[in-house]
């Protein structure tokens, strides 16, 4: 039986992730756990924070559920689940799988999982999840920005400013700047796309990573100018999603990052904003 994680159980969840996660610190739950409530994707898409499996009246499981809305393309509003952090008991392991099925199994949904492990991933190809990237480059921006590029221009979001077609909400994205991340629009004759940022370190280098492009086929011809932009923020250093075979034999290609997702919506799209990657410090 599962039940609904609600703003009173996140105590509770946070004894069992930090059970079943000993690498972090119940500290770590707690301001993860804040920040998911803090995005506001959930209240919005009125989707719980996550589930607990019950036995007996008494939690034994928790897997967390961020979410948040996308438009569709006639418009309408899309719920986006992203399936994250779960743990069970061992001596219930057993129900694991029986637990995220059930979890994933609202056809009218969009499930996302952006870190599974090998044998996860398995398991989601029974459930109907597909691969969406083959890995990530790691940008070196000084070479990247001496490269030719489609000419573009690159500048920082500012709340009122147009979207392009099919972008989160707006108060998705300000509620990300307020963790830290960098909303830029990058336009150029191969197109107009919004990119957040979300920074990090590699191997102690300033860096940033790419948890929202809007599209990839106009975020390409213009990386030269968004490195270029990015170096004068003072960062050395940028992941962006491969989407091509091209791209795997990019000298920066790893075949790590790798995320999986049920339903459409991500065919030239990179969407994390809302989930762990974007809120949680991982």
């Amino acid at each position: 039986m599962l039940t609904a994680v609600t703003l009173s159980d996140l105590d509770c969840a946070t004894e069992l992730l930090a059970e079943g996660f000993p690498g972090r610190t119940r500290a770590f739950w707690r301001t993860s756990l804040a920040r998911l409530v803090q995005a506001g994707g959930n209240v919005a898409a009125e989707y719980p924070f996550g589930f607990f499996l019950m036995e007996k009246g008494e939690p034994v499981g928790v897997a967390l559920t961020p979410a948040s809305l996308r438009p569709r393309p006639d418009g309408a509003p899309q719920r986006v689940v992203n399936v994250s952090s779960w743990y069970v008991r061992p001596v219930h392991r057993w129900r694991a799988a029986l637990m995220l099925r059930k979890i994933v199994g609202d056809p009218g949904l969009v499930y996302t999982d952006l870190s599974p492990t090998a044998d996860v991933q398995t398991m989601l190809a029974t459930f109907g999840f597909k691969p969406v990237n083959l890995g990530v480059v790691m940008h070196l921006l000084p070479s990247l920005a001496l490269r030719r590029g489609v000419p573009a221009t690159v500048s920082e979001w500012q709340a009122g400013e147009a979207l392009p077609e099919g972008s989160p909400p707006a108060m998705l994205l300000e509620s990300h700047r307020a963790l830290g991340c960098l909303p830029l629009i990058v336009e150029g004759r191969a197109g107009r796309t919004l990119l957040v940022l979300r920074p990090k370190r590699v191997r102690r280098l300033p860096a940033t990573q790419a948890v929202y492009v809007g599209s990839h086929a106009a975020l390409e011809p213009h990386l030269p100018a968004l490195a270029r932009h990015l170096l004068g923020r003072g960062l050395l250093v940028a992941q962006i999603d491969c989407r091509s075979e091209a791209g795997t034999r990019n000298i920066g290609f790893r075949r790590n990052g790798l995320w999986f997702a049920k339903g459409s919506l991500f065919e030239d799209c990179t969407d994390h904003l809302g989930t762990e990657l974007s809120l949680f410090d991982l």
